[in-house]
This record gives C-alpha cells, structure tokens and sequence, in this order.
C-alpha cells in the first residue's frame, strides 16, 4: 500500500465529546492520526477534528453506529482507504441506562 502513514493511527469511538473526545486530543498532541466515530453528533466530531489537526496531524470524523456491522466496516474501509494502517482502537461509545432512581442516594 502506497499511502501509509508514517504517524500512528488510532480509532475512537463516541469521541465527539467526554471522554472520548478527551483521548483524541490527546493522542493527537502526541503525533497520532485520529479517526473518531459518533452516533448522532457529527457536528460535534467535526469540532474535535478540527481541534486535532491543530496538532498537525490529519483527522477523520465519521458518524457510525457501532451497533451496526456496516457501519463498524465502513469505519474501518475509511480509516485504511486515508491511512492505510490502524494501531489502536479505543471503544469508548456506549449508553447509559438507570435501572433505578439514584436521586436519594448520599454518601454516609
């Protein structure tokens, strides 16, 4: 493959924001290329994109569905189509779901 990036290349999922977007900065400011996945926030990912390149690498914002195969695949086509390698892979999407009322709880 001839477009190889020199520069490490990690894949973050639910990165447009938290934590995710945390870690793209991150291993941005450390010399790495980033791809970041979201749901719903495209915009948002976008944002943290652009807020990586300022640390002259290159960044990839997509939005995916890591409950969907395709879109995992696609992520991944991607990211080897612009890069041609992936040296990490951060799963950091996900949902929240209460099971119950946590407003009463204190610490004792």
């Amino acid at each position: 493959m001839d477009n190889v990036s020199q520069k490490p290349v990690a894949v973050i999922t639910g990165a447009s924001r938290g934590v995710g977007a945390a870690t793209a900065l991150l291993l941005a400011s450390r010399g790495w290329n980033i791809t970041i996945t979201c749901s719903s926030t495209i915009k948002e990912a976008k944002e943290v994109a652009k807020s990586c390149e300022a640390y002259d690498v290159e960044a990839l914002a997509i939005q995916a569905d890591v409950s969907d195969d395709a879109d995992c695949k696609n992520t991944i086509d991607q990211t080897f189509k612009k890069w041609g390698r992936i040296d990490a892979l951060i799963n950091n999407a996900g949902t929240t779901k209460f099971a119950w009322d946590h407003s009463n709880l204190y610490y004792a």
